[in-house]
């Protein structure tokens, strides 16, 4: 699998759009994204609800039918809830790797009617979390080991050692065959 993808509802940004501040999780986020390359990206079902020019589309598949995301996701009365089966099925077939949202109301839908894609759907600071320990160098700190210098006498009592071929190694230990005379 390479670089994982974000699709991103639209509750996530939406703030963005009426000149809000930015959050702290979702800026960091985008930083990070931006810094490692990673896609993000907003479900064509969602079009409505943001500027286009902001982010990359996802494009709907064709020939999914409300009956179809019902029969996967649940009841679908609402508009809303109709974009919410369409993002579940996006991440289904793996349009993207992760689904960031901060509706608590996908989460529970993904649960119940998705569970094996429940992981894949994060709440914002889940996401940066993941992308901070996916991308960020971290230290590793090597523990119980210390600088010694060469010359410090501790190791000057080990015998040295004698390179040789393998062909020297056996010269010395083959049979010797008396000579005929």
């Amino acid at each position: 699998m390479g670089t994982p993808s974000y699709l991103i509802d639209t509750n996530i940004i939406i703030g963005l759009e009426d000149n809000h501040t930015v959050k702290p999780a979702y800026a960091k986020f985008s930083q990070l994204a931006a810094k490692y390359k990673v896609d993000v990206l907003v479900h064509e079902a969602a079009r409505n609800d943001i500027k286009r020019d902001k982010f990359q589309i996802l494009e709907k598949v064709k020939g999914v039918t409300k009956e179809d995301l019902r029969q996967t996701f649940g009841e679908v009365l609402k508009p809303n809830d109709e974009v919410d089966a369409t993002l579940l099925h996006a991440l289904s077939i793996n349009a993207a790797g992760f689904l960031v949202t901060g509706d608590q109301g996908l989460h529970q839908r993904a649960q119940k009617h998705a569970p094996y894609l429940a992981n894949r759907v994060l709440h914002i600071a889940d996401a940066m979390q993941l992308l901070t320990t996916t991308y960020e160098p971290r230290a590793a700190p090597i523990r119980h080991v210390a600088d010694v210098a060469a010359s410090t006498g501790r190791f000057m009592n080990v015998p040295k050692v004698q390179i040789c071929t393998i062909k020297d190694y056996f010269a010395d230990r083959r049979p010797k065959m008396p000579v005929a005379a």
